[in-house]
């Protein structure tokens, strides 16, 4: 996974995860990807559901394994997790198409 700084992602029409709270922004992709992973590996995560009981969006956070204190909390809509999973895996296949040449 390339370490792309987050600001330059968002410069590319990347969605940016929104931060809740007062906990640091992933510094690149490669850091945020794991965040993403382990929030969603330890479901740590909580829907956010709309006046029609439909899903509009995830709060999704990390803890130390030790104490489970938080480390980092982040929102992102449905419509920017769709975005970025596209986005990552049209990044992915570029990087497997260069990697081949």
């Amino acid at each position: 996974i390339p370490a792309v700084p987050l600001a330059e992602l968002g410069k590319r029409g990347w969605p940016i995860p929104h931060i809740v709270g007062d906990y640091p922004q992933a510094a690149d992709l490669r850091q945020l990807v794991r965040l993403l992973r382990n929030s969603i590996a330890h479901f740590n995560i909580e829907f956010k559901i709309d006046e029609h009981r439909q899903i509009h969006g995830l709060t999704l956070w990390n803890t130390f394994p030790r104490n489970r204190k938080v480390t980092w909390k982040a929102e992102l809509t449905v419509a920017e997790i769709g975005v970025l999973a596209h986005r990552f895996v049209s990044l992915l296949l570029q990087e497997e198409t260069h990697a081949a040449v």
